[in-house]
């Protein structure tokens, strides 16, 4: 019985601070979700009444004070390429594009030369003068990310893979693409260029 009298007092005060806010008065004994917790001030009992069990009673946590979001700045200005690429076997035609073109990207010239085979011959220029040529154009210091497109492979025989790419460049001054076809020579268990042409820019 007097647990049920309890009750009643709380809820008559409750409906007494809630008509107290209606009508514009403070409404400092009632902790506002999102707001500043705390202890509420006591309860009026009346006469004849116990207190009510504080023990069982319900406290809101402190909010926070400024809401503020704290700054991230460990995004990833480049995020790695396999992201945004196609699952491909390790030491398959496809893998060794992207390898290549990571090389590239990196400016790695002793991995970039070491994926072409003995047997490579450009077709419009010494050997020398293309080594040349690509050794200036991957060291350019202008950073360069070189992205791979539309990639396909048509298969010529068991160690012979033709492949048929676009060859995105993305660098701060401008962005550019070549459409490019490379033949692929399997020696051993891995695949190697012994053919390279372009087809036209994009």
């Amino acid at each position: 019985m007097a647990l049920a009298l309890s009750r009643i007092a709380l809820l008559i005060s409750l409906v007494a601070a809630l008509a107290a806010c209606a009508s514009g008065q403070e409404c400092s004994g009632i902790n506002r979700p999102g707001g500043e917790g705390g202890e509420s001030p006591g309860i009026n009992v009346p006469s004849g009444m116990s207190a009510p069990d504080s023990s069982r009673s319900i406290r809101v946590p402190e909010g926070s004070r400024s809401g503020a979001v704290p700054a991230r700045n460990d995004c990833l200005e480049r995020p790695p390429s396999y992201f945004s690429r196609r699952a491909v076997a390790p030491d398959s035609p496809e893998a060794l594009i992207y390898q290549w073109a990571d090389a590239w990207s990196d400016k790695d010239l002793e991995t970039f030369f070491s994926l072409y085979a003995d047997s490579f011959d450009p077709p419009t220029q010494s050997l020398a003068e293309w080594r040349d040529k690509r050794t200036k154009q991957i060291s350019d210091p202008e950073p360069a990310r070189i992205a791979i497109d539309n990639l396909s492979l048509s298969r010529r025989s068991d160690d012979r893979v033709m492949v048929s790419f676009v060859q995105r460049f993305e660098t701060p001054s401008m962005n550019y693409a070549i459409s490019r076809q490379v033949g692929l020579v399997r020696l051993g268990e891995k695949w190697f260029i012994d053919d390279e042409r372009i087809r036209g820019l994009l």
